[in-house]
């Protein structure tokens, strides 16, 4: 039970500013592959490699935007639809009903546009890092690939676990 609450109070951290550590996390990450290249030994990929995980990198941020964009859509509208019934909470509301009523639908939506956000950024910086970036420089395109791919992943498994959030909210009866 202990390490259910410390999971708990770690996520409800992590969700009081997910964008601002998920750059973070990928900042000190690049941080350590640098440190790494420059005192191991660690080799960068050829420029090859590297410009064309650059485009799929950007392609896969776009592409899982478009999902969360499309989830939260869908949200907003089922909440738009419950508003229209202008029904009250009661003891035989549904989950939905309470969800929406409640601040964890805003939570979710707030979460989810910020992921949005930061998805579609982090795709843009990574073209434009593309087309700009000279061949002599193209260890800073790898860094903008390893954020991206970072970004992209924390993203993803934050909009999930909202999601399974949510599902799990819909299987518990009476949820007050």
């Amino acid at each position: 039970m202990a390490r259910k609450s410390v999971l708990s109070g770690l996520l409800d951290w992590y969700f009081r500013r997910p964008v601002l550590i998920d750059y973070i996390f990928s900042i000190v990450v690049c941080l350590l592959l640098f440190w790494l290249e420059k005192n191991k030994g660690l080799k960068f990929p050829e420029e090859t490699k590297v410009m064309g995980l650059s485009s799929d990198i950007g392609t896969i941020g776009l592409t899982v935007s478009g999902f969360i964009l499309t989830l939260l859509t869908i949200l907003i509208t089922l909440k738009n639809g419950e508003d229209a019934n202008n029904k009250s909470i009661t003891e035989n509301s549904t989950p939905f009903q309470v969800f929406f009523a409640s601040p964890l639908y805003f939570k979710s939506t707030k979460i989810l546009k910020g992921a949005v956000y930061s998805l579609v950024l982090i795709s843009i910086a990574n073209y434009f890092t593309k087309i700009l970036i000279s061949k002599h420089h193209i260890d800073i395109l790898f860094f903008v690939n390893i954020t991206g791919l970072i970004i992209i992943s924390t993203t993803f498994l934050r909009s999930l676990l909202i999601l399974s959030s949510i599902i799990k909210m819909q299987k518990t009866p009476n949820i007050r």
